[in-house]
């Protein structure tokens, strides 16, 4: 799509703001955290984005990169989260490179 004449920038999304649709949540741990509590879960949203997508509808990316055509199947695994999160879960430090584990697998740096 960004190949065709005025297109200056394309992504794709698994779900997209204000659509009123549910968001997938997953149950996440921080790898070199503390055990929680029994009964206590950690969980985010999770949206499956392309490489461009935060820049196609205009959101800045604070820190780390954005996902490339390089991040595949067989690469190791990336994320990318949010100010919120960043804030939640590493208050006092930056949360590039360090790795988070979704549903039992590890997921890969976070950024």
């Amino acid at each position: 799509m960004e190949a065709l004449p005025g297109v200056q920038s394309a992504g794709a999304a698994s779900n997209t703001p204000l659509n009123n649709q549910p968001n997938l949540s997953v149950e996440f741990t921080i790898e070199g955290s503390p055990p929680l509590p029994p009964g206590e879960r950690q969980t985010s949203d999770l949206m499956v984005i392309s490489p461009n997508y935060f820049k196609t509808i205009g959101i800045p990316l604070l820190s780390g990169r954005d996902f490339s055509e390089a991040d595949g199947i067989e690469a190791p695994r990336v994320a990318i989260i949010s100010d919120l999160m960043a804030r939640r879960y590493w208050p006092r430090e930056d949360p590039v490179g360090r790795r988070i584990r979704f549903n039992g697998a590890a997921e890969g740096a976070s950024g």
